[in-house]
């Protein structure tokens, strides 16, 4: 494995995420608890013994550059390798911003030079997932395979969104169609990408910076017509971050289905930056059911098929059901919170509403259909006393209670504040 680095993706953006973007890029959102999404690439990398990783940010770094460090959580803050933050920058050969995926690995060719690896492996930094790296490297070298591509099977109806793959007997990809309205398949392209280094800087040098920006389409697709991609089929849990339902329903898996997102396996730890919070409180009027609840946090309502992140609040008589608040956040008494997604360090005023009314909520009803309407509360936003926000809302970061033009906000209607008109 001193034979290999790994490149993480994660310098974009996803617009049906923005409200959770405002101030960051897809792969520094938290995630789970007490993580953020970037986090699961990188564990996957050091238990996978990659210890050379480059993170290729563009979008808002800070947020990501902030819970990186130098990489001490994940013990990437070593001498020789480590983790580095590869951000565009100008030179003689560059000329700014990466323009794609593709060209942000020729941007960066000489990070992959510089660290002279055999094997050089691609990831997306925006997916929740456990997967260990060696097994898809013993798979490249058995197969001699100038290029691997990770392939995992998903529903028709997410498949989609994806990239579909047909493969041979021999594992060789012969056709991917981006997207199709009609999938022929279940198995779709995972967006990880093993090279040969070798074969990956060839290709870089031969596509250049005219315009060909994209690693599949740019890159492989001539590799597949000539039957050099092969398709390591991964099995287990994977899901892809690319809207916000998916962030709900991704979430909500580490309740429902423990068994299959398992965030308390020994033998594979996801490492991150914890915070220096004391253990949570529970108040006396406190009551909490099939929730995640992370350190710092105070409770004294009804907590319900929800994760709180550290140090959130919450008071007396308020109720929150189905819904993931985000680290700081302060929910006063007699507040109802239900289908909704808060972000850090906004303050709800007393007896507010927000999503679905509480006397119309049945949970066992409503838990597998609130992600079509969930309510989404944007970073630091300020909502005032005895506001009722419909479901499938939009609050904007930063939005202070002046900038309501009413205490009754309807369905579907979107909030921004001042400085974001």
């Amino acid at each position: 494995m001193k034979k290999i680095i790994a490149i993480i993706l994660a310098g974009g953006r996803s617009h049906p995420l923005s409200i959770l973007e405002r101030t960051r890029t897809t792969t520094s959102i938290p995630f789970g608890g007490k993580y953020r999404i970037i986090d699961f690439p990188l564990s996957n990398c050091v238990n996978s013994d990659i210890y050379t990783v480059g993170i290729m940010a563009q979008y808002t770094p800070y947020s990501l550059m902030d819970h990186i460090g130098i990489g001490k959580p994940w013990d990437l803050d070593r001498a020789n390798g480590g983790v580095q933050i590869l951000q565009p920058y100008l030179s003689n050969a560059n000329t700014g911003w990466y323009r794609g995926t593709a060209d942000a690995l020729y941007q960066n060719q000489d990070f992959i030079l510089n660290n002279e690896s055999k094997y050089t492996l691609v990831l997306s930094g925006d997916q929740i997932y456990k997967m260990d790296y060696r097994k898809m490297l013993q798979f490249h070298i058995e197969k001699k395979a100038p290029v691997t591509m990770a392939v995992t099977r998903v529903s028709r109806k997410f498949a989609q969104r994806c990239g579909v793959v047909s493969m041979d007997d021999q594992y060789k990809i012969r056709s991917i169609t981006e997207k199709p309205q009609d999938p022929s398949s279940d198995l779709v392209n995972m967006g990880i990408y093993l090279f040969d280094t070798e074969v990956l800087l060839y290709k870089l040098q031969r596509i250049g910076r005219d315009n060909r920006f994209d690693i599949l389409y740019h890159m492989l697709m001539d590799m597949i017509d000539m039957g050099e991609v092969y398709a390591y089929e991964f099995k287990d849990y994977w899901r892809d971050i690319g809207t916000i339902s998916d962030y709900w329903r991704t979430s909500m898996d580490i309740i429902d289905h423990q068994e299959r997102l398992n965030l308390n396996d020994k033998e594979w730890t996801i490492h991150t930056t914890t915070e220096r919070k004391p253990p949570v409180r529970f108040g006396k009027t406190a009551r909490v059911i099939n929730s995640v609840i992370a350190n710092g946090s105070v409770v004294n309502g009804y907590v319900e098929h929800s994760i709180i992140f550290p140090g959130v609040y919450i008071g007396k008589e308020a109720r929150v059901i189905n819904s993931i608040v985000m680290q700081r956040s302060v929910i006063n008494e007699g507040c109802c919170i239900i289908g909704s997604i808060i972000d850090k360090v906004v303050h709800i005023g007393a007896d507010t509403s927000i999503g679905w009314q509480c006397p119309q909520f049945e949970a066992e009803n409503n838990v597998n259909v609130m992600d079509e309407h969930l309510t989404v509360i944007g970073k630091c936003a300020e909502i005032p006393a005895q506001a009722v926000i419909g479901k499938n809302c939009i609050v904007d970061a930063f939005t202070k209670e002046s900038d309501f033009p009413q205490l009754d906000i309807p369905d579907g209607s979107t909030i921004h504040g001042r400085e974001n008109k």
